[in-house]
């Protein structure tokens, strides 16, 4: 059994594992849950004990092809806001084409729209903070990335096995990809990243097609950004640069380019070797090509290895 395919099986048991804690975890034993329809919700209150807002948990009409999320819903005869989607709301709601999101969301939470595999429109409201790991978890019907300018951070699995996703442009608000963020996204091809992306965990990219990399930014912002281990995928891919034009190559090579030569080879193992030894102060980035979140002599041995494998 090859080494990518024992990858391919431990990543989805991890995924069913993750899954399964996450079920566990959205069954709240102590929670009021209250019915309103179609839909089913948990009430926030204040200090006094009044119902101030609610958070949408379950939708029973799993064979409604178009959803729009009431903004308010009726609690003892006053409208309060709804705030937040939350725990697999729509889960496996196969037949779901389309849903709108009031401008009161500011959460939509863990596999919200898990499964909802004919799923190609969903509006994400400027107030809406955060997604939940799994949030978007097969909906294979996505062609483009359901975000908003808000959003910091891609959680775990958000996007996993998105088929329909071929090519992505990362919103420029967005500073952290996390682990299998876009895993299994078999025709992912092409990535547009721009600077604030400065972390992008393990399998991030597992299994996309990932063919090219556009960069909004410069060669010496690209060495700066942290790559965890584990993401040969976006590491492999073609890279264009638009701070650094000029600069071509792989999202490694550029990264290991210690002396700017505009190639990868022994002389910037060296060259790096000379800069940590103090031999030359000259304003050297060395990227962390090992990803333990130290720049030292192990990404040299790291550097070293790669030429070694010609990879």
């Amino acid at each position: 059994m090859s080494r990518r395919i024992e990858r391919k099986l431990a990543f989805a048991v991890l995924f069913s594992i993750l899954f399964s804690l996450l079920i566990a975890h959205s069954v709240q034993v102590n929670a009021e849950i209250l019915p309103s329809g179609d839909y089913r919700y948990t009430p926030n209150y204040d200090n006094q004990g009044k119902i101030i807002s609610v958070n949408i948990v379950d939708y029973k009409n799993k064979s409604a092809e178009s959803v729009s999320v009431p903004s308010t819903i009726d609690v003892g005869g006053e409208r309060v806001p709804v705030v937040s989607i939350r725990y697999c709301t729509f889960r496996d709601a196969t037949k779901l084409r389309k849903v709108t999101i009031p401008e009161t969301v500011t959460e939509l939470d863990y596999g919200v729209f898990y499964g909802c595999t004919s799923l190609t429109s969903v509006n994400i409201p400027k107030n809406v903070k955060s997604f939940g790991e799994f949030c978007f978890a097969y909906c294979e019907s996505l062609t483009t990335l359901p975000m908003n300018n808000s959003i910091k951070s891609i959680p775990q699995n958000c996007f996993y096995d998105c088929k329909g996703l071929t090519s992505i442009t990362i919103p420029g608000n967005v500073t952290e990809i996390q682990e299998g963020a876009f895993a299994d996204c078999v025709n992912l091809a092409s990535v547009t990243l721009g600077v604030p992306t400065k972390n992008i965990g393990q399998t991030a990219f597992f299994h996309c097609k990932y063919k090219s990399t556009v960069y909004k930014g410069s060669a010496a912002d690209l060495k700066k950004m942290s790559i965890s281990n584990q993401n040969s995928e976006i590491l492999n891919s073609r890279v264009t640069l638009t701070e650094s034009p000029g600069i071509t190559g792989t999202v490694l090579q550029v990264r290991a380019d210690v002396n700017n030569d505009n190639v990868f080879d022994i002389s910037d193992a060296t060259y790096a070797q000379k800069y940590l030894s103090g031999i030359i102060g000259d304003d050297v980035i060395i990227s962390d090509l090992n990803s333990d979140g130290k720049v030292n002599i192990k990404d040299i041995t790291r550097m070293r290895k790669i030429l070694a494998k010609n990879v």
